[in-house]
């Protein structure tokens, strides 16, 4: 498969456009003077030639059909003037489809090979596997790209929200100054626009948060539409593979030769490396997706009494249960909390979205340490006895200094391509952030 290749007169591709809601041909290679003819050729998903592949699900070739055609096999498709018609049009002598799932997403495109010679029936197989391969990388980068459009979108929303506020923190300022040259009565006046600017600053918030969060949803929601349905198929992939695996040593590999055990082994053990690659990183893309929804959700939950000591176990229980926890060595987990412990006022759910945030970043830390060790302490803060001061530690690298400022900003991450830069800025949203609506905790978030 490695060193495969077919050289062809020309190439394009008949890609399905949500929008249009038809097949666009685009990306023509070798077309010369006909490309100007077809180039932005659209397809309705009802044409006779879409219809037909989507039917038969394989690739279709023109001669090949002829020759099925000559031995009374397919003879209404190698017949039929419409199929024909339409393949000379877009100088076709191959079509291979791409599925994802039951849909066919992209045609590709290919006229006659340079050798004159006829596509075989290897060429077709391999054509139609790499299809539907391309399927699911096409997908991925359209979400991508969906992703990139909405924060374009919210980047510039923030722009103008900033803008407005600029424009209105000025006007109060030329208030106040002029507020200045009056009586006692005027000041009274501006203590009352002070209270006013506070109100719209806070209205602003508000609003910018909205905005937020409703298009963190749309993104969340786009994302997981297709990734629900992938990984719904990945239980039924695995025991389809372990099928496979009984026939080959139960019947097959009795009846092969030496070289073609060789070639099925190969590629059997390849087929199985690219779905678990497949299956990573849809897990990695759902929790993303998750992430983004919740970061700037509008919390809607009570506060109530909560014990932090029993957050923190259902926290590192959660993190010891996650496919974090099984991928890495188990590290040691000391907890030292003051059994005097005072209740507080709290949402259940975020605090452990917060604790179980700080284990995972302590986790991927000691990912090159053999003996990790985690450590937790909560006590009533000495300085101030009405907080609580909780300190996670571990024996990491550590955080250099130059990042240290850095970390719980949003969409900063030092994890590469792993990180989403989510995390940490969760964290101390949750916790910095002004109660205005008695639900959040006024606390801080730091290094020591």
């Amino acid at each position: 498969m490695r060193g495969y290749r077919v050289r062809v007169k020309n190439a394009a591709i008949l890609h399905y456009e949500l929008q249009s809601r038809s097949f666009k041909l685009s990306c023509l290679r070798g077309y010369g003077e006909d490309a100007k003819r077809v180039a932005g050729l659209t397809l309705s998903p009802s044409d006779p030639l879409l219809e037909c592949l989507l039917r038969e699900r394989t690739a279709l070739d023109l001669e090949q059909l002829k020759e099925q055609a000559a031995k009374g096999k397919k003879a209404d498709l190698a017949q039929s003037p419409l199929l024909r018609k339409r393949m000379e049009e877009l100088k076709a002598s191959c079509l291979v489809p791409s599925f994802l799932g039951k849909d066919l997403k992209n045609v590709l495109v290919l006229g006659g090979k340079k050798s004159d010679e006829l596509y075989t029936e290897t060429d077709l197989n391999v054509l139609f596997t790499l299809a539907q391969e391309s399927a699911i990388a096409i997908e991925n980068a359209e979400l991508y790209d969906e992703v990139l459009k909405r924060s374009r979108e919210l980047e510039t929303i923030n722009q103008e929200l900033n803008q407005a506020q600029l424009g209105l923190v000025s006007a109060l300022r030329e208030t106040e100054a002029s507020n200045e040259r009056l009586n006692e009565t005027n000041r009274k006046l501006n203590e009352t626009n002070e209270s006013l600017k506070k109100l719209q600053a806070e209205l602003m918030e508000a609003k910018k948060r909205a905005l937020l969060a409703g298009i963190s949803s749309a993104v969340g929601h786009e994302l997981n539409n297709p990734l629900q349905p992938m990984l719904f198929q990945k239980r039924y992939l695995r025991e389809d593979l372990k099928t496979v695996d009984k026939l080959y040593f139960g019947s097959l590999a009795g009846k092969m030769t030496e070289p073609e055990r060789k070639e099925f082994l190969s590629c059997f053990k390849d087929l199985n490396e690219r779905l678990e690659l497949i299956f990573d990183k849809s897990e990695r893309l759902k929790g993303i997706a998750s992430t983004v929804v919740n970061l700037v959700k509008e919390r809607t939950g009570t506060k109530k009494q909560v014990q932090l000591k029993l957050v923190i176990d259902t926290a590192v229980e959660e993190v010891r249960f996650s496919s974090y926890w099984e991928r890495l060595s188990p590290p040691v987990v000391t907890k030292e909390i003051e059994k005097e412990l005072p209740f507080i006022n709290g949402i259940t759910q975020d605090l452990r979205g917060i604790f179980v945030n700080l284990i995972l970043n302590s986790l991927h830390a000691m990912e090159e340490k053999l003996d990790k060790e985690i450590t937790i302490k909560a006590e009533q803060d000495k300085q101030d006895p009405k907080m609580i001061k909780i300190e996670f530690s571990d024996n990491g690298s550590g955080i250099p200094e130059s990042l240290q400022e850095k970390i719980f900003q949003h969409g900063f991450t030092t994890k590469g391509e792993r990180g989403s830069g989510i995390g940490l800025f969760y964290c101390k949203d949750n916790i910095e952030r002004v109660p205005s609506n008695q639900l959040l905790y006024s606390g801080l978030i730091s290094l020591n």
